[in-house]
């Protein structure tokens, strides 16, 4: 009997009246890139601790990103989703994602509101943290 979430994986839901204003550009199994009016919007969820070679499905996927950035360059950028990791601990997943916030100079939607900061863990779920890009 399986209980939980035993696989990840992503979902993007939105009211069916907007509909007609969402393209989807690409969707792979790490993520789902859609274009709203001047937004791209990533929905991601990066591997969980025990993948193998999460490191570098990490890194390919962070470089996805970048490339889809640079092509709607014209367009503000969000990524919401599941990070799987808390940005806020010192691992080398947590290290790279944050290096690439910086680079990018994107915010951390999550420092916002830091009372509500929650630790993504097996007895909770949620997004974990939304950034955007400011042209």
């Amino acid at each position: 009997m399986l209980r939980g979430r035993p696989y990840g994986g992503i979902t993007t839901l939105f009211l069916k009246k907007l509909r007609k204003d969402f393209v989807t550009i690409c969707s792979t199994e790490h993520y789902t890139l859609l274009r709203v009016y001047d937004y791209i919007v990533f929905n991601v969820y990066f591997p969980c601790v025990g993948t193998t070679d999460r490191l570098v499905i990490t890194e390919n996927l962070l470089a996805d990103i970048l490339s889809w950035r640079d092509i709607y360059c014209e367009c503000e950028c969000i990524i919401a989703g599941d990070f799987n990791t808390s940005l806020d601990r010192s691992d080398p997943i947590a290290g790279r994602i944050v290096k690439f916030i910086q680079d990018c100079s994107f915010r951390r939607c999550d420092d916002l509101f830091p009372l509500q900061k929650k630790d993504t863990s097996e007895e909770q779920s949620c997004i974990d943290y939304v950034s955007y890009y400011k042209l």
